[in-house]
């Protein structure tokens, strides 16, 4: 008899409380989550959204992501600009990335999970330095992010994120990429570490090149007690530990002219475990100090995960 009570409740939370939990796992508009797309399996996102800058612009961008092994995933995104929110004639590409995800493991009884991310930039959108039109919507630089990525549980209904984050950014007509050394047989590229040494001239990790890239933090929260109502708040900021001037200082971009502080709040509805669509709004609460830069967005984003 017990034996059969203790199957009926393995057999309860496998079918209620693990579809609960894992609502709190994926990605979130301004906070990457411990979000690790099961072996073999296939996400396809969608993200519409309406950018205040000077006036509303539209920005889609889709994501098609893969589980590769049990704790790697990788996603692949691909953004598109519209000039005007309804305009439906004139359209740019925006930047192209690529993430990858190792999932770390869980710590404290299964109370914190940690992992670490990677995030490449591609500069196939155009140039925010020279064009104006675009900024804030696509850099047209290379970038490299990574860092950690944590969530804490409280009593598996409250689920607390953190991101730290640090992004290596091409300057204005950097070879972004030169900066490593990989050639075996010269001699060059073992006094200089592969280009990692940050004491030689001219290396990825130098002091000058350093100098225009920046951290990004990140909090949020979110809930599954109203399941499967999902809502959640994020709060999120970008600075340059370097406060010296740049080639970039002038420009409204976040971590060039402008140090970054966003606040984010949005619901999303689970028609199944691997199935949301969501609404959000982010605001930037120093819009009338920071000219040219990211006043609010309205947003709505869609999930399927095969």
């Amino acid at each position: 008899m017990k034996r059969r009570k203790r199957l009926k409740s393995a057999l309860f939370a496998a079918l209620f409380l693990f579809p609960l939990f894992s609502t709190a796992l994926y990605s979130l508009p301004l906070t990457e989550t411990v979000y690790t797309i099961p072996e073999g399996g296939v996400e396809l996102a969608f993200h519409e959204e309406y950018v205040n800058v000077s006036h509303f612009y539209r920005k889609e961008h889709i994501e098609l992501g893969f589980g590769v092994l049990t704790d790697f995933s990788l996603w692949f995104r691909f953004d598109l600009l519209h000039g005007e929110a309804f305009e439906m004639d004139r359209a740019e590409i925006g930047d192209l990335s690529l993430k990858l995800w190792y999932y770390i493991g869980d710590y404290f009884n299964d109370v914190m999970h940690i992992g670490m991310l990677f995030r490449f930039r591609f500069p196939t959108g155009k140039d925010a330095y020279i064009y104006p039109e675009w900024r804030n919507l696509c850099l047209g630089n290379h970038e490299i992010t990574l860092g950690p990525s944590a969530r804490f549980d409280l009593d598996k209904t409250v689920f607390f994120h953190a991101n730290i984050f640090f992004t290596f950014r091409q300057d204005r007509n950097e070879d972004f990429y030169g900066g490593f050394y990989l050639n075996p047989v010269n001699e060059e590229t073992y006094v200089k570490l592969f280009g990692l040494n940050p004491f030689a001239e001219g290396t990825f990790l130098s002091g000058e090149r350093l100098k225009n890239d920046y951290f990004t933090l990140s909090l949020a929260v979110n809930t599954n007690v109203i399941h499967p109502f999902i809502p959640y708040v994020e709060l999120y900021g970008a600075f340059r530990p370097y406060r010296g001037k740049i080639t970039a200082s002038g420009i409204p971009i976040e971590a060039a002219g402008v140090d970054s502080f966003l606040i984010s709040a949005g619901l999303r509805y689970f028609f199944l475990r691997a199935v949301y669509l969501g609404i959000y709004f982010v605001v930037n609460p120093l819009m009338d100090i920071q000219k040219g830069y990211i006043k609010n967005v309205i947003g709505v984003d869609f999930s399927y995960q095969f």
